[in-house]
């Protein structure tokens, strides 16, 4: 199981919303900020890539007060749930086979 908190670039000013809650709450910190938000379509992929199935989606998380709600919630934010296939342990207890004639 993966559980992730992230960001999704969705909706009007949705970027620049981003770019500017990740410079107020990081750059003081050191932490760079390079501006790269994905849609939910761009997170689908990925997980597909790694073989993983939502098993929980929230995009209503509540993090902030009114009136800020209102500016920075916006389903910009999400948590998820991820189940992902074991490895395959056969492959990784497999026998090496041995060199005929060394």
């Amino acid at each position: 199981t993966i559980v992730i908190k992230d960001h999704l670039c969705q909706g009007l000013l949705a970027g620049a919303t981003l770019r500017f809650m990740d410079r107020v709450g990081n750059c003081r910190h050191g932490v760079a900020v390079p501006g790269n938000y994905l849609q939910r379509a761009q997170w689908q992929a990925a997980f597909a890539d790694i073989s993983a199935t939502v098993e929980a989606w929230h995009d209503a998380l509540g993090l902030y007060p009114w009136p800020a709600a209102w500016v920075f919630e916006r389903k910009l934010h999400f948590a998820a749930r991820l189940a992902v296939p074991a490895p395959n342990q056969a492959h990784a207890t497999a026998p090496v086979a041995a060199h005929a004639g060394s």
